[in-house]
């Protein structure tokens, strides 16, 4: 061995019986230890296994008391005090030290520093390296040892008392500059992410966002990670093949767990909102509903992402989470400042409206210019620490999708019993054959009307390229005259209060503007010229033209057109002067515009802000000096042992 029984017990100033509590002490901690890291045990507090140390310096302070005590009555004073004064100096650092290591384990507080944490074992060190030279020249009678170390080693007594003297010097300047000059660090904010399935009616995508663990005014400041597109239609067609629901999303999870690092996985909240394809679903079959969002529920829970739940949203939900997205992107709600270095909040008179179109609802929403008259119209937010109240309405089977079944159930009807029927939305030469079974496939086409022929007969649809009488025959789907002589009324009866600033035209609307070339601001004058021409055009003539389009989506821009401003125009009540307030885009701010976003940057005044995280550092030159210090102590030291060995 490198030390023998006999120098420890000299060096130590410990009892045999201490030494041997103190490894006894030692041995379980090291257990326990392997017991709560491994896992085996991980209820076991970190209290409990420090419990080991405490009780063997517990034990060790009373035989030492009674050591003391007994020396003190047999006449040896001075001996009793120096023995109890060393063996309680030893005893308090290393409890000290013993008390901070478990305290900073639990509570991970950052005013404890592990400099500070390690300074009592500093000094415990420096204390055992003066005590082992102290006795290298003789043998301390307080030990219970007597005789003197050989005369080569006592004529080194003046450069081992030199070397002393510089070891307490070194020491406490090392120690000084450890503990002075101690400065909080701020660590930059952690990225939080989040992912959110927005499940339409026509189609499924895949949203992952980000944000700093700090947040502004309780609320995230969020940004667009990745955006996938699942192959194939919306969950609600799933509803004959429940499992292939869960089934279709597996390729965009994996690509969202490229995208977040692994060791953030498990955090991320996962969620899937179904919107209107799902909402006439359950009308039509809530058992297939159920069943559709269970698998998908089972698919998101194999992924190690901490999934939060797949629901239907309510079309107004769908509507203000729209909202939210595009008065964020577009910095409506708040604004980075260089200059100032903080965030700013722009007036709310720059807040803009939502108009979404999707394949089976509409939404509209906006910030009116008084209170929301009827509360089952309003919504409210609170963002950034401002409060927001809003108008939105959801128009369940006035999507796109649903807008051509309806009317073209409305023509096959007028035109019965005839079973080829003149479509004025269509062009020229185009013929669609359709089943009189799928209208009953839907609720918005599947009440009762005895207009309707009985059967699964078949009608073909043949396209006439009538631009007005296109027009004519979409207003009939709506119903103006339940508004009777009210302002504050849009359509079918519903309340709208007066519109109020620009509006945001996302989704279906802008995809089919953008098909035009109507996105740029154009006047209403010319979108309407623009449609006109579109809708005189032959099937040949725009088939030939657009090769690369979808030839199921080709023949039916015009009616699609035409629908949006019958919906914007007669609908919504916008003029030849407020259709300059209309902005038709799908993106802002490198995100995409939707209901995800605003779910998400909504969701997280929900998840905890977390503060950056604090350490404490030492200035570059402290820091330098404080190692230079130590090390020098070390190599002292190391010199004074082993002149303490070899000589």
């Amino acid at each position: 061995m490198l030390f023998s029984l006999r120098e420890l017990v000299q060096w130590l100033g410990f009892a045999t019986f201490e030494l041997f509590l103190h490894g006894l002490a030692l041995l379980a901690f090291s257990v326990l230890l392997v017991l709560k890291v491994d896992g085996a045990a991980a209820a076991l507090s970190w209290w409990i296994v420090f419990v080991p140390f405490f009780a063997a310096d517990g034990l060790s302070t009373y035989f030492t008391t009674i050591v003391s005590v007994r020396l003190f009555q047999d006449g040896e004073k001075r001996l009793a005090v120096l023995r109890l004064f060393w063996i309680l100096t030893i005893l308090s650092l290393k409890f000290v030290f013993e008390m901070l290591l478990c305290q900073k384990l639990v509570e991970h507080t950052r005013e404890l520093w592990y400099g500070l944490i390690m300074s009592p074992v500093f000094i415990l060190l420096q204390l055992l390296m003066i005590r082992a030279c102290r006795v290298s020249s003789h043998t301390s009678p307080m030990f219970g040892f007597s005789g003197a170390f050989p005369p080569m080693l006592a004529r080194k007594k003046p450069f081992t008392s030199a070397i002393i003297g510089a070891l307490v010097a070194l020491s406490l300047i090392a120690l000084v500059l450890s503990l002075v000059g101690v400065e909080d660090v701020t660590l930059p904010p952690t990225v939080k992410y989040g992912m959110v399935f927005d499940a339409g009616s026509s189609h499924t995508s895949l949203f992952v966002y980000e944000w700093d663990s700090d947040k502004e005014n309780d609320t995230g400041v969020v940004s667009q990670t990745l955006a996938c597109h699942v192959q194939g239609q919306g969950i609600s067609s799933y509803a004959n093949n429940p499992p292939e629901a869960g089934n279709s999303l597996r390729e965009c999870l994996a690509k969202a767990l490229e995208v977040i690092p692994a060791e953030k996985q498990r955090d991320v909240p996962a969620y899937l909102g179904a919107t209107a394809g799902m909402r006439l679903l359950r009308e039509q079959n809530s058992s297939a509903t159920e069943e559709i969002l269970a698998e998908v529920a089972e698919t998101m829970q194999e992924y190690p992402v901490a999934f939060k739940g797949a629901r239907i949203l309510t079309g107004e939900e769908e509507g203000a989470y729209g909202w939210i997205t595009i008065n964020y992107l577009l910095d409506s709600f708040t604004k980075y400042s260089p200059k100032a270095h903080t965030w700013l909040h722009p007036e709310a008179a720059n807040i803009f409206g939502a108009l979404d179109l999707g394949g089976a609802s509409t939404q509209i929403t906006f910030m009116p210019e008084g209170s929301v008259l009827r509360q089952n119209e309003a919504s409210e937010f609170i963002l950034y620490g401002y409060r927001h109240n809003i108008y939105t309405h959801s128009y369940l089977c006035y999507g796109q999708d649903e807008m051509l079944q309806r009317l073209a159930k409305e023509l096959i009807v007028e035109s019965s019993p005839s079973s080829r029927v003149r479509h004025p939305c269509y062009p020229e030469g185009y013929e669609e054959t359709v089943r009189l079974s799928s209208f009953r496939a839907s609720p918005c086409t599947a009440g009762s009307d005895p207009r309707l022929p009985l059967g699964d007969g078949a009608a073909t649809l043949e396209g006439r390229g009538d631009a007005s009488g296109c027009r004519a025959a979409l207003r009939k789907l709506f119903n103006f005259s339940a508004c009777g002589q009210s302002q504050d009324c849009a359509f079918d009866g519903v309340y709208q209060p007066p519109l109020r600033g620009k509006f945001i035209a996302f989704s279906a609307f802008y995809y089919n503007f953008k098909f035009l070339n109507l996105t740029e601001g154009q006047p209403l004058a010319v979108v309407r010229q623009a449609i006109e021409g579109l809708c005189t055009r032959s099937w040949e003539d725009l088939s030939s033209s657009y090769p690369k389009e979808n030839p199921k989506r080709l023949p039916k821009y015009c009616a699609n057109a035409n629908y949006i401003l019958t919906l914007l125009l007669d609908a919504y009540k916008f003029n030849e002067t407020s259709w300059n307030n209309i902005f038709f885009q799908m993106k802002a701010g490198g995100a995409e515009l939707g209901w995800t976003l605003g779910y998400m940057l909504n969701l997280t005044n929900v998840v905890p802000a977390e503060a950056p995280a604090r350490l404490k550092g030492h200035r570059a030159p402290l820091w330098a000096a404080a190692i230079t210090f130590i090390i020098l102590t070390l190599i002292l030291g190391l010199a004074a042992l082993l002149l303490q060995l070899w000589v």
